[in-house]
């Protein structure tokens, strides 16, 4: 199956989703298996998914209607599963708990204490969510810790060495 991209302007007049639904339903037909549909976030796929199912007829094929994030999922081919948003959480959850104290306070003016989930948690969130802004441009922590990338602050290069031994931490995890 060859992919191709197509981008469909549908006006102003009505709703964007109402319109969108009705568009790839009289453009693609009922069984919508081999169509890709993303959307900015979570609450716009479940409407237009709903939107779809009001408008089809009862032996409709829905098709894979993905968020922004998953989209970025769905596209990279890698040789092993790749592991969902909460496991990657998880995984930096568990590489930033097996850092010395010292050096998650170059990381954070108040680290987690031990035992506290939720600010556990937390930190992870933002470590991943950071992680997940530098992969989109090809650059890891390692780069930002000792490469041209490295910032001229002492502060925030330390902070990068930190994360660029979490990182390894996290990459095992996952391993």
């Amino acid at each position: 199956m060859t992919a191709t991209v197509k981008r469909v302007f549908l006006g102003w007049k009505g709703s964007a989703l109402e319109d969108a639904a009705k568009w790839i339903l009289d453009h693609h037909g009922e069984d919508l298996s081999d169509v890709l549909v993303a959307l900015p976030g979570s609450r716009a796929a479940r409407a237009l998914r709903e939107r779809l199912a009001l408008r089809a007829k009862p032996s409709w094929t829905p098709p894979r209607i993905l968020t922004q994030g998953e989209l970025i999922d769905a596209m990279v081919v890698t040789s092993r599963p790749v592991a969902g948003r909460l496991a990657r959480t998880l995984a930096w959850a568990r590489a930033l708990a097996a850092l010395p104290r010292t050096r998650l306070e170059q990381l954070a003016a108040r680290p987690p204490e031990k035992g506290d989930l939720r600010s556990s948690l937390a930190l992870a969130e933002t470590v991943r969510a950071l992680h997940a802004d530098l992969a989109e441009e090809g650059i890891g922590f390692e780069r930002l810790a000792s490469g041209a990338g490295r910032p001229s602050s002492a502060s925030e290069a330390r902070r990068f060495e930190v994360l660029a031994e979490a990182q390894a931490r996290w990459r095992s995890t996952l391993d």
